[in-house]
């Protein structure tokens, strides 16, 4: 660590010898060939002083609280303390025939005797050699390891941030996929729109490559002061000069990759498909649509597991079946002990807005003991977020942000990435206890939503699926309805003694092509009434749904929780979240 200027002196240390008939002498004065007789000796710098060094010595801050003996009291006879000595050897910036030896507290800066003349008479300093003394164990120095290497995992973390959201910058492929399902006519338009794509991700690129140059020049920059801070051959000088040295350069670099993040932000875009496509065949609308597939009573025969997540407005579950089996398996999940099958759509997501710490139950009780200690605010917790959703259906965006318990905002997107991810995650885990060997790929996973989602929540989900970065077998969107119409045409019978059974015989019960037939669907403040046709290839046709939408059910579950509280004068509903959260349910 040569450069941090010190220099090891392996020199015996002189002896002074002296007797009441040889002369002491000024040994600063002894260093300009300057005989001047002693008249005492400071104790902290082991020297003996003459008259004019002694007022000099009491003048300078670095110096002035030393205990100087006067020549009554001063040796005799001393013989200077010999030990393994380092040496000060960075010279001054400013002055550059003079050497780095003090620390100057208030303007925490590294300065030569020179400086402290001019600039730091009155401050408060120290000299170095004696400040560093057993450095590698004072706090100060192990306090800025620490910062160091959390610096260091920070920067590692948001450069492979960088590199996650660089690969999902790539709508333009999408845009591919839809110009092969529309015809010649409108491939103007569909220029235009790939050129505007286009223009986008060159913005994002450039902004990403920006950002990318930051964060690497601060990790390179890191890594060159994590060798000199972890350099087992450091003295305790060199590891305080580069402490303090390294403190002002850590927050400089922090401060650049904060600003650098902040400074252009991406410019975040997706493919909005028309809904207009009536209107674009009678003339020459915008840009054309893709409608929501046609749901079929059959799987993708390439998948050996289905997999349905109903994501209720208030409650969501998972249920799965192999194709090789006919009956279906639900995912539990526990909450206070008790064993559930549908959970409340709670998220505790941890501060970095990408991690989901749990779920459901569990999340609504860690939630209660971090307000309960006061650090409820170091988490995002978003409860039964699907109701903000389903009430603002009309002014829904794919740019959508929802807030949490505390106001904090988050990305629709990307909260219902995360439940997504989750739910996969655990049928993958749970798929393993049962001896089943299952893997993304191999799972038809279905998503069903309230009847009154439209097509932007439905391009919402596709790209929720998107970002998990989970790559499932196939995904399918299906209305409530739709998914229960399913589930009543296959709703398995009992025979004579009570014993389930699946008759795929009688067909009877499935519409023919051409027929139409109503799903009632009753929800907790209004009924909807779906109805559906049976298309050719046994494929379901949702036409309409209709249904009062007068009272949310928001609404209703506020002012039932607003009227306990105020009966019992107190948070009663609080409490019975967390202490009898069955009863609640």
């Amino acid at each position: 660590m040569a450069e941090y200027g010190f220099k090891e002196n392996t020199e015996e240390a002189d002896v002074t010898n002296a007797s009441d008939d040889v002369d002491i002498y000024c040994e600063p004065c002894s260093t300009d060939c300057i005989k001047s007789f002693a008249n005492g000796f400071c104790l902290q710098c082991d020297e003996y002083l003459c008259s004019t060094c002694i007022k000099d010595h009491k003048k300078f801050a670095v110096s002035r609280t030393h205990s100087v003996l006067d020549q009554a009291n001063m040796p005799s006879q001393h013989q200077k303390t010999q030990k393994r000595l380092f040496e000060c050897t960075e010279p001054c910036r400013k002055h550059q025939n003079e050497i780095i030896k003090f620390f100057c507290k208030l303007h925490a800066n590294l300065v030569c005797s020179v400086c402290i003349t001019l600039e730091h008479r009155t401050c408060e300093v120290e000299y170095i050699p004696e400040a560093s003394t057993d450095f590698q164990n004072k706090a100060e120095y192990l306090e800025l390891k620490k910062q160091m290497e959390d610096s260091t995992k920070y920067i590692e973390t948001k450069l492979e941030e960088m590199r996650t959201e660089l690969e999902n910058i790539n709508e333009v492929e999408e845009i591919k996929n839809f110009q092969m399902e529309i015809n010649v006519l409108i491939e103007r338009k569909e220029k235009e729109l790939l050129d505007k794509m286009q223009d986008f991700k060159r913005a994002n690129n450039y902004v990403a490559d920006k950002i990318k140059g930051e964060i690497e020049t601060a990790y390179s920059h890191l890594s060159v002061m994590n060798k000199s801070l972890n350099d087992s051959a450091a003295h305790d000088i060199q590891l305080y000069m580069a402490v303090k040295t390294m403190k002002s350069q850590l927050e400089c670099i922090n401060n650049s990759i904060e600003e650098a993040r902040k400074g252009t932000p991406f410019t975040e875009f997706g493919f909005m498909k028309n809904t207009a496509l009536v209107d674009f065949l009678q003339s020459t609308g915008a840009f054309g649509t893709i409608e929501t597939p046609q749901q079929t009573l059959y799987v993708n025969n390439d998948c050996i597991v289905t997999a349905a997540i109903s994501l209720g407005v208030t409650y969501t579950n998972l249920a799965w079946t192999l194709i090789s089996h006919s009956a279906p398996r639900v995912i539990e999940f526990f909450g206070r002990d008790v064993v559930r099958i549908k959970v409340p759509t709670s998220l505790l997501i941890q501060s970095d807005g990408r991690t989901l710490e749990s779920f459901g139950y569990d999340a609504e009780e860690k939630y209660a003991d971090f307000t309960e200690n006061g650090t409820q605010n170091d988490w995002y917790y978003f409860e039964r977020f699907w109701l903000d959703l389903n009430e603002n259906m009309d002014t829904f965006r794919i740019t959508t942000v929802l807030k949490d318990k505390s106001g904090k905002e988050m990305r629709a997107v990307s909260l219902i990435s995360l439940l997504i991810k989750f739910f996969v995650q655990r049928l993958l885990t749970f798929s393993r206890t049962v001896g089943a060997n299952v893997t993304a790929k191999d799972i038809h996973l279905i998503l069903t939503v309230p009847g009154n989602w439209n097509s932007n929540t439905k391009i919402l989900l596709q790209l929720a699926v998107k970002k998990t970065c989970l790559k499932v077998g196939k995904v399918s969107i299906m209305l409530e309805s739709e998914a229960a119409a399913l589930y009543c045409l296959q709703l398995p019978k009992a025979d004579s003694i009570g014993r389930i059974r699946y008759n795929k015989e009688e067909s009877h019960l499935i519409p023919k092509t051409g027929q139409h037939f109503l799903i009632c669907d009753f929800q907790e403040d209004k009924l909807a009434i779906n109805l559906h046709s049976m298309e050719s290839g046994m494929q379901m046709e949702h036409i309409i749904t209709e249904h009062d939408r007068k009272l949310g059910v928001s609404k209703v579950v506020e002012d039932f929780e607003t009227f306990m509280n105020a009966l019992a004068g107190c948070e009663i509903i609080a409490v019975i979240k967390k202490s009898h959260l069955d009863e609640y349910t």
